[in-house]
């Protein structure tokens, strides 16, 4: 055979720096490699492209700048083995259930995801909500205290219509913390269900990522997150339309 040949056909390998092909199998060993001792990785799933990363309650015992870390290490491993495109999401829970947070691997090295728990204060808690599981719209809706339809442009949400809460806030400029909830920042038109802080000005995401949802161009296929599955089957306007309906 050619080695001219040869050499043009594993060009594109070479330049990736991406032969292995992303598999639960293949993952995995990456993964717990940077687990610290006390941690267990329970589940592991691949769907879509979105990795699903279920830990032992031991992991919620881990300081803030831990967790930071293990989700750096874990976000380079996937980036140095599989490059941007096998796997573009990163949902971390605890024990199943609980969302910690979400890492796209589009985010760039120098400034990724893990960025604000790096810089987090020690015993400083941006998840205060991230023991709650919600399970249906109603629970999300109950657990919201402004719900709005807002615009994200130049790094800001300005509120448009107002479902729920406030109807002053209309217009302004929202002041959303740690939102760390999604791969999805990009511009356009966003559904939140939001929090108020308690320390704070401001909200937070409900249900640390439950409740942020962008239209045009919703993303599907995040996991079995209850409420985004129940999402998923409805269309932009139809689920804008069921919100006010229950509100």
């Amino acid at each position: 055979m050619n080695k001219n040949w040869l050499f043009w056909l594993a060009l594109p390998l070479l330049l990736t720096g991406c032969a292995e092909q992303a598999t639960g199998e293949a993952i995995r060993p990456l993964v717990e490699k940077h687990l610290p001792d006390q941690v267990e990785l329970q589940t592991l799933l691949l769907q879509e492209k979105n990795l699903e990363l279920s830990f032992d309650q031991d992991a919620a015992k881990l300081s803030h700048e831990a967790e930071g870390q293990l989700i750096k290490n874990i976000h380079d491993e996937l980036l140095r083995t599989f490059g941007h495109d096998q796997v573009t999401s990163v949902t971390y829970r605890i024990e199943q259930q609980t969302a910690r947070t979400i890492n796209g691997l589009s985010c760039k090295r120098a400034t990724g995801c893990w960025t604000p728990f790096l810089s987090l204060p020690s015993g400083d808690d941006p998840f205060a909500n991230r023991g709650v599981s919600i399970k249906n719209f109603e629970e999300l809706i109950a657990a919201s205290d402004l719900i709005v339809i807002a615009n994200f442009a130049d790094g800001a949400y300005r509120a448009g219509e107002v479902l729920k809460g406030n109807p002053a806030v209309k217009g302004k400029t929202l002041q959303i913390h740690h939102d760390l909830s999604r791969d999805f920042a990009g511009p356009g038109r966003y559904l939140l269900f939001l929090e108020t802080m308690d320390r704070e000005p401001g909200y937070m995401i409900t249900g640390v990522w439950s409740g942020k949802f962008k239209l045009e161009g919703r993303p599907k296929g995040y996991g079995q997150d209850q409420v985004r599955s129940l999402a998923e089957q409805l269309t932009d306007q139809a689920l804008i339309e069921l919100i006010k309906q229950k509100t």
